[in-house]
């Protein structure tokens, strides 16, 4: 690669990454380095205490503009979704989740309310605690109000959630998935 094709590439990714960072340029350079991760993503699996039924979801959340970024979930009534685990990447993981709602029987209707849920997360009460759960790793707060989400999302009460996150930058995800800035 010549040296005018490598700072090409270098200010088109630096423009992609602003966008996600609402313009911030000095930050956008630093996730450019991999200096700061700008994306949380919240990985997890739940069942329901009569193991009726499974599921699966991923939420991608800015650090910089506390907006839901990205979201993908799988609720079955097949026991094999509740496999998978988040300990995963959370590529390996969205892959699983992907084969999953292709192959296994799928509630449409409880999928689609659940990523509507968890595309407005914002407008909960606790998101702004999100940010401090995973600075503190404070995985227990996080499964709390998301057991709360998955057992309001399948109208019961006795849900048990696993969840697990990972930081990532916002050109990864515009890398590996094409997900644009919202």
């Amino acid at each position: 690669m010549n040296r005018d094709d490598a700072a090409r590439e270098y200010f088109e990714k630096l423009k992609i990454v602003e966008k996600f960072c609402s313009g911030d340029i000095n930050t956008a350079k630093k996730i450019l380095k991999g200096e700061f991760a700008d994306i949380v993503v919240l990985k997890g699996r739940f069942k329901d205490g009569l193991e009726e039924n499974f599921g699966l979801f991923l939420v991608f959340i800015s650090r910089i503009t506390h907006k839901v970024v990205d979201t993908h979930s799988v609720i079955s009534h097949t026991a094999s979704v509740f496999h998978h685990k988040p300990f995963d990447s959370w590529k390996l993981f969205l892959s699983k989740l992907d084969k999953e709602l292709s192959e296994a029987d799928v509630d449409v209707e409880k999928i689609k309310t659940l990523n509507e849920v968890l595309g407005r997360l914002a407008e909960l009460k606790f998101f702004q605690n999100i940010f401090e759960w995973v600075d503190s790793n404070d995985i227990m707060n996080l499964t709390d109000k998301f057991q709360k989400i998955v057992n309001n999302v399948l109208a019961i009460d006795d849900s048990r959630v696993v969840l697990d996150f990972e930081n990532i930058t916002s050109l990864v995800l515009y890398e590996e998935r094409g997900i644009k800035p919202v």
